[in-house]
Parts: structure tokens; C-alpha cells; sequence
């Protein structure tokens, strides 16, 4: 199929509903060797074969110099995070996500978490039970974050910052590979939570 083909089956829809304020993203998986640089980027030197990529830029700013009554901020992110990496932080992830589990009272080991295809649905257990009760807040809230870290994770979205779209450094998410934040956004959201104590 052509590179246009592609992009009107698969691409075109979620770009205009991203413009339409609905979150979207567009992923190319596969092995090795199958096309994924292709298809997302094309041939920058044939027009005809640009890839999903600049046929979504094009199509964004079509809408939006269509739209003359709505005013629209355009930002752009470049951010690659090769699978080995995302496998290793999912690793991490897993792993302080069992030693907080590993902190729960006794009664709470009648809960088996298996081997991660088999691992029961986290979420559930903490609607259907007591476990937050038996955290402390702190490790109630860094397994609420451990989890939609996972999630970013499968939704491809892992490594940018929540409050400003931009690529969180690797250095940060060794240290910390849950955080949602980048290291200044996170900086700037603690000035603005000690401005409000001290009025």
C-alpha cells in the first residue's frame, strides 16, 4: 500500500480528532527491519513518500488554518525510546511495585500476586478491598503512579512529561521510573505548592 493509502486508513481520523481536543497516537510496531521508520517519517527526499509524521503535521495545520474562529497552540516533541528500555523500566516498575506489596500485614498475603501474565488486576483489588488501607499514603500514591506508569507503558506514551508534553530526561526516569513529571515541572508544581502554605 502506499504511503497515502496508510495514512488515510490508519492515521487520518485520530490526527483530526486530536484536533478536535480527543487525545491520540499513532504507532508503528514490529521487528526489526519492517518498516516502522518508513512508515512514520517516509522518504524525506520524495514528497510522495513522506510518512505518517509529516502527513500528520500537514493535515494539523490545514485544520487549523481552517478554523480561523478557534485559537490553537502547536507544539512539537521528538521523543524515541527504544523496547529495550521500555522493557527495562516496566522491569523496575514491576519490581518496587512487589517490594511494596512485600510491606503488606500478613493478612494481606492471602492476595498471591503470580508471574506477570498471570498477575492478578491490581486495580480491582484496590476498588474491591482494603489494601490502600493498609498502605501508608505515600505508598499508596507511589502504587497508584507504578500503575499508570505500566499503562503508559502499553499505550506508548511512557517518558514525556503530563504537565508539559516534553521528553523526561533518562537520568530522571532511572532514579525515579514511575514519576509523570519532568524534573522541572515537578520543581515548579513544589514552588507553587509552598507558595500556597505560606499565604
Amino acid at each position: 500500500a502506499s504511503q497515502a493509502a496508510v495514512y488515510d486508513l490508519y492515521a487520518r481520523d485520530t490526527v483530526l480528532g486530536v484536533v478536535d481536543g480527543i487525545n491520540g497516537a499513532i504507532m508503528s510496531y514490529g521487528q526489526t527491519g519492517s518498516g516502522k521508520t518508513f512508515t512514520m517519517l517516509g522518504d524525506i527526499n520524495n514528497y510522495e513518500h513522506r510518512g505518517a509524521a509529516p502527513r500528520a503535521l500537514g493535515q494539523i495545520f490545514q485544520e487549523v488554518n481552517s478554523r480561523i474562529e478557534i485559537e490553537f497552540k502547536v507544539s512539537v516533541t521528538y521523543f524515541e525510546l527504544y523496547n529495550e528500555k521500555l522493557e527495562e523500566y516496566k522491569k523496575m516498575l514491576l519490581e518496587e511495585k512487589a517490594k511494596i506489596l512485600e510491606q503488606l500485614s500478613e493478612e494481606q498475603k492471602n492476595y498471591i500476586f503470580k508471574e506477570e501474565k498471570d498477575e492478578v488486576d491490581l486495580a480491582d483489588i484496590l476498588i474491591n478491598n482494603e489494601i490502600v488501607d493498609k498502605l501508608s499514603d505515600l505508598d499508596a500514591e507511589k502504587l497508584r503512579l507504578i500503575e499508570r506508569a505500566l499503562e503508559k507503558i502499553e499505550e506508548g506514551t511512557y517518558g514525556i512529561c503530563e504537565g508539559t508534553g516534553k521528553p523526561i530526561s533518562e537520568e530522571r526516569l532511572q532514579a525515579i521510573p514511575w514519576t509523570p513529571y519532568s524534573y522541572e515541572y515537578a520543581e515548579q508544581l513544589d514552588r507553587e505548592r509552598r507558595r500556597g502554605k505560606t499565604r
